[in-house]
């Protein structure tokens, strides 16, 4: 009488005779064994049973089909991939990089520096160049008319003194003098010309 039996019954009964299988590989080997007989029963498939212990007899020598392929194809060895060498660089094809290089870096710091400078007028924190031509030329003028109007007087006081301390001073009154009125011509000029010279003094 044949013994129909399911799948997992099939495995348990398998594993009583020593024949380890998983389910999924018991369903993978019985797609590749006619032999072993099925049948339709309702909804399910159910394997004739001596007819897969005949099969798995027969195939001992293979070990369990979960571990033993169904086929085995002999490959060759894989053979280590060779790297193509590297071609050696042209020494002038570098140094034209690298001048290329430097010439780039020399562009954009003179970018930054121009457009800070640009940044720095607009805000009125430094003032043009032609504008600070005019005031040191205006100041100039005033510096050397104070000079020749106060040379005398100097010279005056310094024959006066009655040592050399007394002359010293009066030479330091000469100087701050002079420095005053260059400094008043250049807040002159600012203030008449240009009011962003006045707010950077």
């Amino acid at each position: 009488m044949t013994q129909w039996v399911t799948q997992a019954e099939a495995v348990r009964l398998l594993a009583d005779l020593g024949d380890t299988i998983s389910q999924q590989a018991l369903s993978l080997y019985l797609k590749g064994h006619p032999e072993v007989v099925r049948e339709q029963h309702g909804r399910s498939v159910k394997i004739d049973w001596e007819s897969l212990r005949r099969s798995r007899g027969t195939r001992n020598a293979r070990g369990p089909a979960s571990q033993s392929p169904l086929f085995e194809v002999e490959t060759e060895p894989t053979k280590p991939t060779e790297t193509a060498p590297r071609a050696p660089r042209d020494p002038e094809a570098i140094d034209l990089a690298s001048r290329r290089a430097r010439a780039d870096t020399d562009r954009a710091e003179s970018d930054a520096r121009r457009a800070k400078i640009l940044a720095a007028e607009a805000e009125g924190r430094v003032i043009g160049r032609d504008a600070a031509i005019n005031a040191f030329v205006t100041a100039g003028i005033a510096l050397v008319r104070a000079m020749e109007e106060s040379r005398v007087l100097a010279v005056d006081e310094i024959r006066a003194a009655v040592d050399n301390r007394a002359a010293l001073q009066a030479m330091k009154t000469y100087e701050r003098n002079l420095r005053t009125t260059f400094a008043n011509a250049l807040t002159d000029f600012a203030q008449a010309e240009e009011p962003a010279l006045a707010a950077a003094e």
